[in-house]
């Protein structure tokens, strides 16, 4: 009898043991969510709830993917310049950035604001957390962030980033955007295109107003020509480039 007692006491002891660390294992996950999956499969816009975009991942690569060497070397260096000049030197997050943002944001009379966010970071925002402006939401993002870094390559991290970012209303991915806004594929793009796409990433919904009928207003003229500047001074266009961007007068539509 008493044996029975003991391997009812053992056998008790894993069931409490297993449903206590389920129990942990989903809070655990509740905060930080599991993002492994990002490395063998792709992830799709789904719908959009208020602020936050959903995506579903699917294991085959959707039809509008692209991967890097699909799209143009300048729409990449542009998009690279006006959201993360440093990812391929940071580890997911860059303290600097933060730090700059943080102080440029401070000037008085600011009109465009930095976030300071990594593309890496970025691209774990819109795929796993909800985008509340929270100290702790941003604590989880930049953990997570390490963690995705320590996953997969800065390539496929990029390749991901441009295959979900949104360039407007239901525009989503870089093919998409330069289909909508240039009439042509993203390979094709030219560096003044990608700066205009660069241009509208932080806020589309709202920049999408400055790029009508290929045209730009005052504002996003004085965007995309800092975008074109920068990229010409940290070498991802050639002075040859970076002159026949800047008298590149009119955008395809």
């Amino acid at each position: 009898m008493f044996k029975y007692v003991i391997a009812f006491i053992i056998l008790g002891s894993i069931v409490v043991t297993y449903f206590g660390y389920q129990s942990a294992h989903r809070g655990y996950r509740k905060i930080f969510p599991d993002v492994q999956v990002v490395q063998n499969q792709y992830p799709v816009f789904l719908k959009k709830e208020g602020l936050k975009n959903s995506y579903i991942f699917h294991k085959k690569k959707p039809g509008h993917w692209r991967t890097l060497h699909e799209i143009s070397r300048k729409a990449i260096g542009a998009i690279l310049t006006a959201e993360d000049g440093n990812f391929y030197k940071h580890n997911g997050y860059d303290p600097e950035a933060i730090r700059e943002a943080i102080k440029h944001n401070s000037l008085p009379g600011i009109r465009v604001k930095r976030g300071g966010s990594t593309i890496t970071q970025q691209v774990v925002k819109n795929l796993f957390l909800f985008p509340e402006k929270t100290i702790s939401r941003k604590i989880r993002e930049i953990l997570l962030a390490v963690e995705v870094e320590r996953l997969v390559s800065k390539n496929k991290i990029l390749e991901i980033y441009l295959n979900i970012a949104e360039w407007g209303p239901g525009i989503y991915g870089i093919e998409q955007a330069s289909e909508h806004y240039f009439n042509k594929s993203a390979q094709d793009l030219t560096a003044k295109e990608g700066a205009v796409l660069a241009f509208l990433l932080p806020n589309p919904r709202r920049y999408q107003h400055s790029f009508k009928n290929g045209e730009l207003s005052i504002f996003g003229t004085n965007r995309v020509d800092t975008i074109l500047e920068r990229m010409w001074k940290t070498g991802r266009i050639s002075d040859e480039e970076y002159l026949s961007a800047s008298n590149e007068s009119e955008i395809d539509d």
